[in-house]
């Protein structure tokens, strides 16, 4: 990007991807047991109208509307985090449209449902400040959907995930493998990541409203100049953008799929000379690789921040979220910092391109004339960026300490990329030949899973548990389907239960439920309550059940509360 602050200031302190970070963290604390015990979603509908009575408090209010403003920009996030911890959002988000446990958090409806208040309140708040920006309706307009555009990208991505989940949920045994395996689950996501990262630019062109710049003499100075640099590009375009934002932009990695984005507003404000220096800055950031050197700065703070997490609190509570919460916010304040050095670098590109002719320094006075615009947090503002160039002009060892700096960010990310890459990898290739015993166990193949067992090492408790409890009723087969095999699971536990084994009833029904019998876990929990004497909820999920199992349970229960059943040891 050239310039990240528009005429109109589009939002407040947080971006969109910064804010939709905070709202997946926000979302990961409530299953870690920050929520509300009791869901309440009729008041989230209250907490959705917030942003729009805010604004019309700051419509009366002249004198604080400033403040107000960028209050109401802001509000998503902690709007958020009382829908989800004080509501209980998430937990009937869950409730009503979750799936079948998998043992690994995998995104799918209830997910989208989940994040769902954190869209409406952005759109929201979008609309509250766009009628707080203008007083005419167009530009009103204009600003809204252009703050919409920009909000639907970080969205995107998540989006794709759980469509691709959604797809890969046809094939009932490839989903159990992805979910059950982490390895796969790993190779899942990198490789939806990889696809998004290549249909970027064309996902870009159709979100933000752009065409091609249109054939003449701009654009054929543009394509010799590139083609004389040796850039290579699928497609220049014009961004329209209301005539609100001064900006361009460059995306995607592949020369085949990259596109260059020029505003309108751009367009209009520069002449074509200022153009070719901006088109040059833009060519910088692909020359100078910072792309990749933002996405490797990423990924290895975030690998270092959940092994880190992992380390400390492996529960995944509380505790381990709070570092994931000062990780990212250590990786905003890096990657502003980042960014705003790899502006001046492809500043220091576009200058050395066009050969010192100060048109990018006469395009950074045009668009900051006003002196309303400022650093933030991408981006120096136009003046700092052209007092810098003055001085690399005078001392070139500025240049050369600015691009050292950038080296050895480059160098520092890659080491903790490939350290933290090492110890993901070493520890999901360990933990695969006992997350494959549960595979199997959830495919109901319990004799492959008896076989790879004895070669594993690192078994969860339970699982072993319910192991042993196979391994302990002789011969045991391998299940056509899941069905079968939670019906044969269900009809041990009912012997089980006249028997007055509990223990070995309530493995055979934690078997079934692994077999997809979602009552059959009911039953369990049901048998668990009454081992430890709580009647009233033990009655109360078996009653009004029908089959022979629900009534061994019954008459066990029945038993068990008049002291004549052993309890589960």
């Amino acid at each position: 990007m050239l310039v990240g602050v528009p005429r109109e200031r589009m939002s407040g302190p947080l971006s969109p991807l910064v804010g939709v970070l905070l709202a997946i963290l926000i979302v990961a604390a409530a299953e870690s047991g920050l929520e509300s015990e009791t869901a309440r979603p009729g008041c989230v509908v209250i907490l959705l109208v917030l942003p729009h009575l805010a604004g019309g408090l700051a419509r009366t209010r002249k004198a604080a509307r400033g403040r107000l403003r960028a209050l109401v920009a802001a509000s998503p996030a902690p709007l958020f985090f009382v829908a989800v911890a004080g509501c209980g959002w998430r937990a009937w988000a869950a409730q009503r449209f979750g799936g079948e446990p998998t043992g690994l958090s995998f995104p799918g409806l209830d997910v989208l449902v989940a994040l769902a208040p954190f869209g409406v309140l952005s759109v929201a708040a979008i609309d509250a400040s766009a009628r707080l920006a203008s007083e005419d309706p167009r530009r009103r307009g204009a600003l809204r959907a252009l703050q919409l555009r920009v909000l639907l990208l970080p969205a995107l991505p998540l989006v794709a995930l759980v469509f691709a989940a959604v797809l890969l949920g046809c094939n009932e045994r490839l989903l159990l493998e992805v979910t059950g395996v982490g390895l796969w689950y790993a190779l899942f996501g990198a490789g939806v990541l990889c696809a998004l990262t290549i249909a970027l630019p064309a996902l870009l062109r159709l979100a933000w409203s752009c065409e091609p710049l249109p054939a003449g003499p701009l654009r054929t100075l543009l394509e010799r100049t590139a083609a004389a640099a040796g850039f290579r590009f699928h497609e220049l375009c014009v961004w329209h953008t209301g005539g609100l934002v001064p900006n361009a932009l460059i995306a995607g990695l592949l020369p085949r799929t990259r596109v260059v984005l020029l505003s309108d507003a751009l367009l209009a404000m520069l002449e074509p000379r200022e153009l070719l220096a901006v088109f040059a800055h833009e060519m910088g950031h692909a020359h100078r690789k910072h792309t990749p050197l933002f996405l490797v700065m990423s990924a290895a703070a975030f690998m270092a921040a959940e092994l880190l997490a992992t380390a400390v609190d492996p529960d995944g509570g509380l505790l381990a979220l709070g570092l994931l919460g000062a990780a990212l916010a250590a990786w905003a304040a890096a990657f502003g910092w980042l960014s705003r050095r790899a502006e001046l670098d492809a500043d220091l590109f576009a200058e050395e391109l066009t050969g010192g002719s100060g048109a990018l320094r006469r395009a950074f006075t045009r668009l900051g004339a006003g002196g309303g615009e400022r650093s933030s947090w991408r981006h120096f503002s136009a003046e700092r960026r052209v007092a810098f160039l003055e001085r690399a002009d005078i001392d070139p060892s500025i240049a050369r300490a600015l691009r050292a700096r950038l080296r050895a960010a480059a160098v520092a990310s890659a080491v903790v990329f490939c350290v933290s890459g090492a110890l993901h990898a070493k520890a999901l290739l360990a933990a695969v030949p006992a997350e494959r015993v549960v595979v199997e166990l959830r495919l109901g193949r319990h004799a492959r899973a008896l076989k790879l067992a004895r070669g594993s090492d690192g078994l969860p408790a339970d699982a072993d548990r319910l192991l042993a409890t196979l391994a302990a009723a002789g011969p045991v087969a391998d299940h056509p389907d899941r069905r079968g095999a939670a019906a044969a699971c269900r009809s041990h536990a009912e012997g089980a239960l006249e028997g007055q084994d509990p223990k070995a009833a309530g493995d055979w029904l934690r078997l079934a439920e692994l077999a997809g019998d979602a009552a059959a876990g009911t039953y369990a929990q049901a048998l668990e309550w009454g081992s430890k004497g709580r009647w009233e909820p033990a009655r109360a999920a078996v009653a009004g059940e029908g089959g022979s199992l629900a009534r061994a349970l019954q008459r066990w229960l029945e038993e068990a509360e008049r002291g004549r059943a052993p309890a589960p040891q």
